[in-house]
C-alpha cells in the first residue's frame, strides 16, 4: 500500500516510518496518507493522522517555539519570515482552541472579558489569514524603536470582513488591529500555561 507522510503543522514532506521532529518546524505531528484499494469495482482512499504528541502541551510548545522565532527576527529578519512565524503562532492558538473546545484538554477558567476577547481576536486573525492571502503583521517604526512594539497586527479589511464569526471579527477589530503583536502573544502564552498547569 503506498503511503505518504507530511508534517501536520507546516506541510513538509516526511519519510514514512521515521519518527521524530519535522526538520522544517520542529513539530512532532504528522499526517500519514495510506491508499487502499478494494477489488469490488471501487477504490477507497483513507487518510488518518498519527500524532506523536497531541494535546495542550504540544500546542503550548508550538506557540512557544513560534514566539522564540519571532523574538529573534522581529527587528532584522525578513518580513516573509516574520509573517510565517506569526502564522505558526496563530496555528498553535487554533490547535489549542481545538483541544479546549473539541477535546476538553483545558479550560479558560478565571479568564476575564479582556482575555477572552483577546483569544477570540487571535482566532479571528488566524482564520482570516488561513482563508486568504492577507499578510498578518507589518513592521512599525525605525529599527531603534521599542522591539515589543515593532510588529503590528495588519490583516486586510476584506479578510476580516469575510470571517464567519461576528465575535472574532469584532474582537480582532477592537483588540488587535494596528496594535503590537508580541505583547499580546506573550500574554496568551502565559494565560494558557497557567490554565494548563
Amino acid at each position: 500500500m503506498p503511503q505518504t507522510a507530511k508534517c501536520s503543522a507546516c506541510g513538509t514532506a516526511l519519510t514514512v516510518g521515521v519518527p521524530g521532529h519535522c526538520p522544517a518546524c520542529g513539530s512532532e505531528q504528522r499526517t500519514v496518507a495510506v491508499e487502499m484499494s478494494i477489488s469490488v469495482g471501487m477504490q477507497i482512499h483513507t487518510t488518518y493522522a498519527v500524532t506523536g504528541s497531541n494535546g495542550a502541551e504540544a500546542g503550548i510548545l508550538q506557540l512557544h517555539q513560534a514566539l522564540d522565532l519571532l523574538d529573534d527576527i522581529v527587528v532584522g529578519g525578513p518580513i516573509q519570515d516574520v509573517q510565517v512565524a506569526t502564522k505558526r503562532a496563530l496555528e498553535a492558538i487554533h490547535e489549542l482552541e481545538d483541544g479546549r473546545r473539541v477535546r476538553s484538554e483545558w479550560q479558560q477558567t478565571g479568564w476575564g472579558a479582556d482575555q477572552l476577547g483577546l483569544w477570540q481576536g487571535l482566532l479571528g486573525a488566524r482564520n482570516a489569514a488561513h482563508h486568504s492571502s492577507s499578510p498578518v503583521v507589518t513592521r512599525h517604526g525605525p529599527n531603534s524603536h521599542e522591539r515589543e512594539d515593532r510588529l503590528r497586527w495588519h490583516l486586510e479589511p476584506q479578510a476580516i470582513r469575510s470571517l464567519r464569526s461576528k465575535d472574532q471579527r469584532r474582537e480582532y477589530n477592537a483588540r488587535l488591529d494596528g496594535l503590537a503583536v508580541l505583547p499580546q502573544l506573550h500574554e496568551v502564552l502565559a494565560l494558557v500555561q497557567r490554565a494548563t498547569a
